[in-house]
């Protein structure tokens, strides 16, 4: 009877050490990040002054408003747009993109001017800044202004440091695994069974991960015709997809074309 009860301590013993343990893995667990949550205050002026006619929340800063107003009782010519955002970023140097028809200016918690065409507007281009960011959170603030006929205005990022890595990790992989779990900020989706995530825009570059049916993704580019999107994942890994097998209401000219 000793013996049995000493037996039944022991294992009652374990059992809380194993669930202490436990406990303690998942209170060291990192939780993901927030979404990102815009806030766009539309002026009825090219100068960003007075009260905004009105104010929006959006996760991405993508569109195209052509030349039609972009909302109700609002002009659709010399009016400005103030958008604000309080990302979370891990330590790394990214890679910021912006186009503006007709100029915009971004700056980067408060007082870090990175990219501005307010003076020489470029509506054609799409500029690029490298910026290395501390782990927390940065503000970013756009000050978008349109002059007249179209209007345009695509903003987006990608850490540098992570695809970096990723594509050096990806050297022997065979079987890629599925990969289901959508990123913070998605503005695509998947319309196949499983997609093949691949380390370059075409069937000639290795595939790393696959992608389930209806997974939210984050496109921040496009090759030249268009027919293969460069995507971020949950991760911060970024590959590339063939564009027929994502659903997004995006419009594609406005992302920037890249190489790799």
């Amino acid at each position: 009877m000793y013996r049995v009860i000493t037996l039944l301590l022991m294992l009652i013993l374990m059992s809380v050490s194993v669930g202490m343990g436990s406990a303690q893995t998942s209170s060291n667990t990192v939780p993901p990040a927030p979404p990102t949550v815009w806030t766009g205050q539309f002026y009825s002026n090219p100068i960003l002054d007075g009260e905004p006619a009105f104010v929006i929340n959006t996760s991405t800063v993508m569109f195209d408003w052509s030349t039609t107003a972009p909302g109700p009782n609002f002009p659709a010519d010399n009016f400005s747009v103030r958008w604000g955002a309080n990302p979370i970023f891990a330590a790394g140097t990214y890679r910021f993109y912006l186009r503006a028809d007709d100029s915009a200016r971004v700056t980067i918690d408060f007082q870090n001017v990175i990219l501005n065409t307010l003076d020489a507007p470029r509506p054609f281009d799409i500029l690029t800044a490298d910026v290395t960011l501390t782990q927390g959170v940065h503000h970013l603030q756009i000050d978008y202004v349109e002059n007249s006929i179209h209007a345009v205005l695509f903003f987006s990022w990608e850490p540098l440091s992570t695809t970096q890595m990723a594509s050096n990790s990806l050297t022997g992989l065979i079987v890629p695994p599925v990969y289901s779990i959508s990123t913070p900020i998605s503005n695509g989706s998947v319309n196949a069974y499983r997609l093949n995530v691949r380390t370059g825009p075409g069937l000639n570059f290795e595939r790393f991960v696959r992608l389930l049916r209806d997974t939210g993704v984050l496109i921040i580019g496009r090759n030249a015709d268009a027919l293969w999107l460069k995507i971020q994942l949950a991760d911060g890994r970024t590959g590339w997809v063939a564009a027929r097998f994502l659903t997004t209401t995006i419009n594609m000219r406005l992302l920037p074309v890249l190489t790799q």
